[in-house]
């Protein structure tokens, strides 16, 4: 399965910022995610099962809860493996499908 994560940043670029976003991406760890698109906060991460998105989700709301008026978030339902469409260059297409695709696990 798989799950896409974006969020928006309110407010210009700071320390503290960029200190929320860390915190997000630490959201991640043990998960494999990729970020195909390298200028919009667009992650397409692998999930073993509903339990584990939910504690994804959950993680980062209480980042933004933490960090309330900082930063937007929007976590998709988990969804089954397939094949995305698009224009990317060649890498970004093989780490997407490192992540999606019903041959990894």
């Amino acid at each position: 399965m798989q799950v896409v994560v974006t969020w928006e940043r309110l407010g210009p670029a700071s320390e503290e910022s960029d200190r929320v976003v860390r915190e997000l991406q630490e959201c991640f760890s043990g998960l494999s995610w990729v970020k195909p698109l390298s200028n919009v906060v667009f992650y397409v991460l692998r999930v073993p099962s509903e339990e584990r998105r939910q504690q994804l989700k959950d993680d980062l709301v209480a980042v933004c809860e933490t960090n309330e008026g900082k930063v937007r978030l929007l976590v998709s339902p988990a969804f089954p493996d397939g094949r995305w469409g698009g224009w990317l260059p060649h890498s970004a297409w093989e780490k997407l499908r490192q992540r999606t695709g019903p041959h990894t696990k």
